[in-house]
C-alpha cells in the first residue's frame, strides 16, 4: 500500500491513528465512521508518506476547525520543500498563500493558467 513494506506499514500505524485522533474508534468497522472521521484518517494515510507529487483536493474542507488547522500546519511542510503540490480547490485564500501557478478551468477548459494572483483575478472577473 503506497509503495511501503508491511513493515514500514507496522511502523507508521500508531503515528497515523495519534494524527487522525481516532484511537478510541479505531478497532471499530470503518463503516461505522463518521464521513469526517473517513476524512481525518485518510488525511492522516495520505501525509504520513513522503510522496513526491500531492494532490489535494478541497483538503481542508474537512473535519472540525481544530483538526482543519492542524491538517494545514502539517501540510505546510510539503509547500514549503521541493515536492510538487496540486491544490483543487475553491478557497482563493488557500490558492493564493500556497500557488505560485494556477491554472483556472471552467467548463472543462482551461480559462486562465499563470501567476496565482493574476489568475485569480481572472476568476473574479468571470463570477
Amino acid at each position: 500500500m503506497l509503495g511501503l513494506k508491511r513493515r514500514e506499514i507496522k511502523d507508521r500505524i500508531d503515528h497515523i491513528i495519534e494524527f487522525a485522533e481516532l484511537a478510541d474508534f479505531i478497532d471499530s468497522p470503518l463503516r461505522t465512521y463518521s464521513s469526517g472521521m473517513r476524512a481525518r484518517l485518510g488525511f492522516a494515510v495520505a501525509t504520513d508518506v513522503d510522496p513526491d507529487i500531492m494532490l489535494l483536493d478541497e483538503i481542508f474542507a474537512v473535519g472540525d476547525e481544530k483538526f482543519r488547522r492542524k491538517a494545514q500546519a502539517h501540510i505546510e511542510r510539503y509547500f514549503k520543500g521541493t515536492k510538487t503540490v496540486f491544490i483543487v480547490s475553491h478557497s482563493l485564500s488557500l490558492i493564493e498563500k500556497y500557488s505560485t501557478r494556477v491554472v483556472f478551468l471552467a467548463g472543462g477548459k482551461i480559462q486562465a493558467d499563470g501567476d496565482a494572483k493574476e489568475v485569480i483575478t481572472e476568476y473574479r472577473k468571470t463570477i
